[in-house]
């Protein structure tokens, strides 16, 4: 059903990326990403094509089932976060609208956007962008969520300065 192809999803979104940034694969990978909360701006624009299609299986996910998505995707980031690769980074974007991805997403933040490697720093920042955008919630974990992003940015900002100012020497 519905949740087992959201499970494949996360699957390749998180490792491989086989087939889910696919051109042909785009509307069955937005027909699966309603399993995610509220679905908004940050998942895919809503071209006045895509109103109609969204709005069809938009109500496919019952909230039992948003709640059983929720509770595999906590598990497998957590029995994969070693992973931390760039790949890992975008699966993370495409689920950031579940809460619990936005928490996790902002304890690691800052290691990912200070990293030497530009292939992590990238997806990053798309990452912020999208934890920031989403964070809009009274929940305690979007609370939690914006204490992190707060503390992180002043660790960002200062490793920032220590580079510029090593650069300019």
């Amino acid at each position: 059903g519905p949740l087992t192809f959201f499970q494949t999803y996360v699957e390749d979104a998180f490792e491989e990326r086989n087939w889910v940034e696919h051109v042909k694969l785009r509307d069955f990978v937005r027909g699966i990403l309603t399993a995610c909360p509220y679905p908004s701006k940050t998942f895919f624009s809503r071209s006045s094509d895509d109103t109609s299609m969204l709005d069809d299986v938009a109500d496919r996910f019952s909230r039992e089932q948003q709640t059983l998505a929720q509770d595999f995707l906590a598990r497998y980031i957590e029995a994969n976060r070693s992973l931390q690769s760039k790949n890992f980074i975008k699966g993370l974007c495409s689920t950031i609208n579940f809460p619990s991805v936005r928490k996790f997403s902002a304890e690691l933040i800052d290691g990912w956007m200070i990293s030497s490697k530009e292939h992590i720093k990238n997806p990053a920042r798309e990452l912020f962008q999208k934890i920031c955008v989403e964070c809009c919630t009274q929940s305690e974990e979007d609370q939690e969520c914006c204490s992190l992003l707060i503390h992180k940015m002043a660790k960002i900002m200062n490793f920032l300065d220590v580079s510029v100012s090593y650069i300019q020497l």
